[in-house]
């Protein structure tokens, strides 16, 4: 929730992230700073295909997209696969 989202931007400095899950399940109901604040390398919404909530929001995806961050959805792709080996990521979808 958005009063949520503030309360942890108040709260937390981060740095960029690597990766994140964006909140609500990326529905439209966000703090609109949130995705700048946060600033993932990649942004996982994670929801079901055809569900009936409209989720992930179309604003949410392009404010998460707006900050450089690789948005991977899981209503198109199926399960998001992030590995790390050496410190190198991957980002695969397996579904």
């Amino acid at each position: 929730e958005p009063e949520s989202q503030a309360s942890i931007m108040r709260m937390w400095s981060l740095g960029e992230l690597d990766v994140a899950v964006i909140p609500h399940h990326a529905s439209d109901h966000q703090d609109p700073r949130f995705a700048s604040w946060s600033r993932p390398a990649v942004a996982v919404a994670s929801a079901g295909a055809d569900n009936s909530y409209g989720h992930p929001a179309p604003t949410t995806l392009a404010e998460y997209a707006a900050t450089g961050s690789m948005v991977r959805r899981t209503d198109e792709e199926g399960a998001i696969v992030i590995s790390v080996t050496d410190g190198h990521a991957a980002v695969t979808a397996w579904g």
